[in-house]
């Protein structure tokens, strides 16, 4: 090692244990000491690629935590240790001109970028680092910082070794509940089997497990005609997942240039369309509220507040179930950047507990931050169903006085929509290749995520079912059927294909356009959507509805809910914990999405067993104490599986149903509801 690097490793601010270590790192490398030659070769170097938008090299994480030299008596003398050295640009921005036009030959909108090398909330270049744990974070700063000089600022954070953090008292409770909770599940199901004491309405996995996978196949129940929504409901939380999966920008990323040249291609937009899913779920909870709320024919007041309380019950409970659970992956999932996430996971916890419990997160601009950022939707939708819920109670026998003030409320929050944006640098939808990392960030704050967006999808639902209640046996020409199956297929296609010029070009548009488009964007779809709905409810969708109606898309509808929570922190929690840079490449990230869908059901589907279906239990036993005295069957739904007779489950959108001789509640959790068999009075039916 050169006499000039070593004076000014010496020279850096450092504690004296630290110094001690870097004098032995030195005088190993002098003598080529097999542990000092791994530290160096599990360092990064540069990030290879870096004018294509390759912003990280990893270096080797286990090569250099598995890196430990003892002494004869066993103790230890050397232990390598994993560290994140972040490199961002000092104040002095000049040199990015002479560098830019080698950017050039990857896109030529390279140059519009600029902003995302400079912005201070972005965390620069990522280098994994291997050094002596003589050493902390601060003192590898120092370090780094005193070899750098001025021409950069350097952060290094997330320090790791190979020692064994144990299991802290919190993770020892959840594992001590999830062992008793599996062990009662487990003897539960054993004992009703092995005893011959089987029925129908019993308690267990295999019970609740058949529940997913049953469907309705009696055509006459009021249901049937409403099995097209397992299918649509299964394609957009597809189309949600593989969205997030192009979404999900990490350091680890590579060539993410990529994304300049596959959108500006429209078959690429077909991505953009998990956007469009989400108001697609919005619009189904209004839909499938008014359906059901309106067969219970009790007080009003009473139905109201036990149907928010349960609806509130059954779409946190599993919420917060899966973020107990999530304080157990340090103990089985770790990484380069793991340490990060759970910071920034713990974090948020600490500081946003209150916003999930009173649902309120999605008033709440810092999603920068966020491990689960997902989780504005479930806050958006239960917003909804209270003023939806309270409007229809309060004038529940004038359908036409309803109506009007669902349309007045659509309009008026698109007015907001556009009014939000007007004179600012937010976009009228998401558009994630902006070339200014704030816009992004404010359009999904200060717009996206408020219910002013989406509110016209949601109320939407509720007029296309008074639509189908009093036009859907009306006689409609094929020439009318055909005119307006192609007035849907225009708006649906051009809400997404229109946004392409927002892809291609960074110039910002005419104000006239930008607030346009803010306004009119979410009624198109939703007149996209609710003919889809009405044709499909009335008999009138032919071939489509034969297709969403596919027995195969029931119990993967059913489990909907539980992937939504699950799949979003699966996939950052995932780029955390790559020992390798990722390609950004229509393959990879197709395929990583079919790889997170399995996951996800996987998880989902335990989710139900040990959470939704035990909380469907519960619930009936509080709210549900008097029963016909003839076998009836009701439907509670919760993570999207319907159960019969004794309980719970649900769809995404969670909804339930109730019936008694003297209750008759509903409530529906988050997503897109589904009705259960306490819809149809006369006949037993499952959607």
């Amino acid at each position: 090692m050169g006499n000039g690097l070593a004076r000014k490793l010496l020279q850096a601010e450092v504690s004296t244990e630290c110094s001690l270590g870097v004098l032995k790192f030195m005088r190993a490398i002098q003598e080529l000491e097999p542990w000092a030659m791994r530290l160096i070769d599990s360092t990064a170097k540069y990030p290879n690629g870096m004018l294509q938008a390759s912003t990280a090299d990893l270096g080797a994480y286990d090569e250099c935590i598995e890196t430990v030299v003892e002494d004869e008596y066993g103790d230890v003398k050397v232990r390598g240790q994993y560290c994140n050295v972040h490199v961002s640009l000092g104040d002095d921005h000049s040199f990015i001109g002479d560098i830019l036009p080698a950017f050039f030959y990857s896109h030529r909108r390279t140059q519009n970028f600029t902003s995302y090398v400079t912005d201070k909330r972005l965390p620069g270049l990522r280098l994994g680092v291997c050094f002596v744990n003589s050493c902390n974070a601060k003192d590898l700063t120092n370090i780094a910082q005193t070899l750098m000089g001025n021409v950069a600022k350097i952060v290094v954070k997330n320090c790791v070794t190979n020692e064994d953090e144990g299991i802290s008292n919190a993770q020892a409770w959840i594992i001590g509940y999830l062992a008793i909770l599996a062990a009662v599940i487990v003897a539960a199901t054993g004992f009703e089997l092995l005893t011959e004491n089987w029925d129908k309405s019993s308690k267990n996995a295999l019970s609740n497990t058949r529940l997913i996978l049953s469907v309705n196949k009696d055509k006459e129940s009021e249901t049937y005609s409403y099995r097209f929504m397992h299918g649509i409901r299964f394609l957009s939380i597809f189309w949600i997942c593989l969205g997030h999966s192009y979404g999900t920008i990490t350091e680890n990323i590579t060539r993410l240039v990529n994304a300049l040249h596959y959108f500006e291609r429209w078959e690429t937009l077909i991505v953009t369309a998990g956007y469009l899913a989400v108001d697609s779920f919005f619009f189904f909870s209004g839909f499938l509220l008014y359906y059901t709320i309106i067969k219970q024919k009790r007080n009003r007041f009473v139905v109201a507040v036990v149907a928010i309380i349960r609806r509130y019950i059954r779409a946190t409970v599993p919420l917060f179930f899966m973020i107990m659970c999530m304080y157990l992956l340090p103990l089985i999932a770790t990484g380069p950047n793991s340490k990060e996430f759970y910071i920034r996971f713990y974090a948020e916890m600490r500081k946003h507990w209150w916003d999930l419990l009173f649902q309120l997160r999605n008033w709440r601009a810092d999603t920068e931050v966020s491990t689960m950022p997902h989780l504005w939707y479930l806050s958006a939708d239960y917003q909804f169903f209270l003023v939806a819920l309270i409007i229809i109670q309060i004038f529940r026998t004038r359908k036409w006085l309803i109506a009007l003030i669902f349309s007045v409320l659509s309009l008026v929050s698109c007015g907001i929509a556009a009014w939000q944006i007007y004179g600012t640098n937010m976009t009228p939808f998401l558009v994630p290749v902006a070339s200014e990392f704030s816009t992004v960030l404010d359009t999904l704050n200060h717009y996206y995520m408020l219910p002013f967006y989406h509110g016209v999808c949601y109320f939407s639902g509720c007029l296309t079912f008074l639509l189908v209640k009093k036009y859907g046996k009306a006689k409609i020409s094929k020439m009318i059927q055909a005119s307006l199956w192609c007035i849907s297929l225009f708006c649906g296609l051009y809400c997404l294909f229109m946004k392409i010029e927002w892809y291609r070009s960074s110039e910002r548009a005419a104000e006239s356009k930008r607030v346009f488009y803010a306004f009119t964007d979410r009624i198109l779809w939703s007149i996209c959507v609710a003919w889809f709905v009405f044709a499909c409810s009335t008999g009138r969708g032919g071939f489509v509805n034969r297709f969403l109606s596919w027995n195969g898309f029931v119990p993967l509808s059913r489990l909907s809910f539980g992937v939504y929570l699950i799949h979003s922190p699966f996939f950052i929690l995932m780029y955390n914990i790559a020992r390798e840079r990722i390609f950004f490449s229509h393959f990879t990230l197709v395929s990583q999405c079919f790889a997170v869908m399995v996951w996800s059901y996987i998880l989902s589907y335990f989710l139900f067993i040990a959470c939704d279906a035990p909380t469907g239990h519960l619930d009936k036993l509080v709210f549900m104490r008097e029963r016909r005295k003839e076998p009836t069957r009701s439907d509670v739904m919760a993570n999207g599986v319907h159960h019969n007779g004794n309980n719970n489950v649900g769809d995404l959108p969670v909804g339930f149903i109730e019936e008694g001789p003297i209750k008759n509640y509903w409530t529906v959790p988050p997503s897109i509801g589904s009705c259960g068999d306490g819809c149809c009075t006369e006949k037993s039916c499952r959607l």
